[in-house]
């Protein structure tokens, strides 16, 4: 009798075991799936904030040995003849700079450096406070086995102004932005941040009733009048 007592014992808790385990696996199987629900809403609001503040803009790196005091290069195929539309940083900084017939000028403020580096962002309009430097043909054009142009590629970024006036369209018609996004019957809103302070806040005051506020956060890049690009996070709530 003992024995089989026993053996009743461990069938009970084998079974009670296994209950627990087919209950724990479906809890985080449910928990999973309930945590990557996304409303569609929040899709809807990125797509809308994309399309009102982003921008596409092309890039194209120029590598160039040379310690001159200013450089003369052929101008890439892909690059207008629309210098306002430019910008060009070096290590980060702006870069004065001027189209000449084709040819593209730079000023190296750094001649103690033999090899660069530039990026060269073309927008589809002028967004920065450009640096020009007014010059003769300096020097003689530089050869082509002294520098290479990569491909152009095409990116997005956020702009300070787009950014800015966003900000300002929330303020004073917020419901023409909500029926521009087509989210009419929601309530959102939108901070940006970088690692040490909040640079944009558009938020308003959540009803009394609670309702439940889905959120989004993601990586975006906004560039400065002055040229400086800076890393951000966006975060979205709609409720």
């Amino acid at each position: 009798m003992r024995k089989k007592g026993a053996i009743n014992l461990e069938i009970i808790i084998a079974a009670t075991i296994f209950i627990f385990s087919v209950a724990l696996i479906i809890y985080y199987i449910n928990f999973s799936m309930k945590s990557e629900i996304q409303d569609p809403f929040l899709d809807i609001l990125e797509s809308g904030i994309r399309k009102e503040a982003e921008i596409n803009f092309n890039t194209i790196l120029l590598h160039l040995a040379d310690n001159s005091a200013c450089f003369n290069v052929s101008l890439h195929s892909d690059i207008t003849q629309d210098q306002e539309n430019l910008l060009i940083l070096e290590d980060k900084e702006l870069v004065a700079f001027n189209l000449d017939n084709g040819l593209l000028l730079i000023n190296n403020t750094d001649t103690s450096k033999d090899n660069h580096t530039y990026y060269i962002y073309e927008f589809p309009k002028n967004i920065t406070n450009n640096i020009r430097f007014e010059a003769e043909l300096c020097n003689s054009l530089i050869k082509g086995a002294d520098y290479n142009y990569s491909i152009s590629y095409q990116d997005k970024i956020f702009t300070n102004k787009t950014l800015s006036d966003l900000k300002s369209n929330y303020t004073i018609n917020y419901n023409g932005l909500k029926s521009d996004f087509g989210i009419d019957n929601r309530d959102f809103e939108i901070i940006i941040k970088n690692e040490t302070k909040q640079l944009f806040n558009m938020t308003r005051k959540k009803p009394a009733q609670p309702r439940e506020v889905r959120a989004k956060e993601l990586p975006i890049k906004i560039i400065y009048e002055n040229g400086n690009i800076m890393d951000a996070l966006m975060n979205m709530r709609i409720w």
